[in-house]
């Protein structure tokens, strides 16, 4: 049996990383003396949209990407001001929003409709993220199995894509779907026919995450029972070719671009996913590094970052707060507060937005650089989680 670690008091936790969490512990405890984890440990994008970013992350054509992007991000310690939060929006709510949430095998959506999935054999949707021709549904089959891929299309029956142990992608285009599998397989899927454009086997670490998928590409890296540095790839699933990210570059996260936001040491660059290397040669000073910057997430616009900001002391609490790209191409860390409170979970959901799951006030609907919004919900829901959207 494998003893369940609780989060770090303060820690940032959000629905996927304990999806993950919960299926790699599931996995490591069908072997004798498996390794030991906790969720912080599995994902170090910790708003995955499994996305999630949780889930999602995806691409533009790559002229596009090298035209908006022309370098990466250096930080120089010689050319910051003091890093100190900037004049931003009074962290009060205003006006509530209506958001597309899940709650047991229905979506209640914003205009007050609600979508029944109807998946079979007794399934548990967990989480689900809309596309233009339905619903990726992410499901627990039963309490001891891993979780499932499911496409539910708005005119049809369910139909399995096959079981998820590192989370799933879907293209900003919401023409393709790029899912983790168990025994190290990741597989690419046309939305919505389910074709299989391609697959591949990525044997690092305890197995296969998907941090972000374009219509071509997906940027994929290895789950980590102990925080053991893992290496990453970049798939092109269209041609089969890929390169390898070392251990020593640690990947945050993808925008819908196709912009890279990752670590190399003590600096923290932004590269195109077409053409990003093993590790730029580039020299940069260490603000923005390790001691300062612990982990990080782009945008789906790619005109920020949320970033968990902390001392140099390894066992004090980060701050999560918002960065824009601009000012880090820049060289310079200005952080601005989410709006919300300090401890708050954040997640990613389309452009500049995002959702923070908050102990006393729920969740609130954010937009960077803005005031929040109470996120309203039918009455009487437990177990809910909010709906990522790619399409409708």
């Amino acid at each position: 049996m494998i003893d369940k670690e609780r989060p770090v008091q303060g820690e940032k936790t959000d629905p996927f990383t304990e999806l993950l969490s919960a299926t790699l512990e599931r996995r490591a405890g069908a072997v004798d003396g498996g390794p030991r984890f906790a969720a912080a440990d599995v994902v170090r994008a910790g708003n995955r949209r499994i996305r999630r970013r949780r889930v999602v992350a995806g691409a533009a054509a790559a002229a596009v990407v090298a035209a908006v992007l022309t370098g990466s991000l250096v930080a120089r310690p010689s050319a910051l001001p003091p890093s100190r939060p900037q004049p931003s929006p009074s962290p009060s709510v205003s006006a509530a929003v209506p958001v597309d949430v899940l709650a047991g095998n229905t979506v209640y959506r914003a205009d007050g409709s609600r979508v029944a999935l109807g998946l079979p054999g007794g399934r548990i949707a967990r989480e689900a993220v809309r596309v233009r021709s339905g619903w990726v549904v992410t499901a627990e089959p039963s309490p001891d199995a891993l979780d499932e891929a499911w496409f539910v299309p708005d005119d049809g029956e369910p139909r399995s894509v096959g079981t998820v142990f590192g989370g799933l992608a879907v293209s900003p285009d919401n023409g393709v779907l790029v899912v983790a599998h168990d025994g190290d397989r990741v597989g690419a899927y046309e939305l919505p026919s389910l074709r299989e454009i391609g697959r591949r086997t990525f044997a690092e670490g305890m197995g296969p995450i998907v941090l972000g998928a374009t219509d071509a590409a997906a940027l994929l890296d290895g789950a980590s029972g102990d925080g053991t540095p893992i290496p990453g790839a970049v798939w092109d699933f269209r041609t089969g070719s890929g390169t390898t990210i070392g251990a020593d570059v640690e990947i945050w996260g993808m925008s819908d671009a196709g912009q890279v936001l990752r670590r190399e040491g003590d600096c923290v660059r932004l590269v195109p996913v077409t053409e990003t290397p093993p590790r730029s040669h580039a020299s940069c000073g260490g603000e923005l590094g390790p001691a300062r910057v612990r982990r990080g997430e782009i945008s789906p616009d790619g005109r920020w970052a949320s970033l968990e900001v902390g001392p140099a002391d390894a066992a004090a609490d980060p701050t999560t707060a918002l960065a824009r790209t601009a000012d880090l191409a820049a060289g310079r860390l200005l952080p601005v507060p989410t709006g919300g409170p300090a401890g708050a979970g954040l997640s990613w959901l389309t452009g500049d937005t995002f959702v923070l799951e908050t102990p006393a006030d729920g969740r609130l609907w954010c937009r960077a650089g803005d005031r929040c919004r109470a996120v309203v919900e039918p009455p009487g829901l437990t177990e809910s989680t909010v709906v990522s959207p790619r399409g409708d």
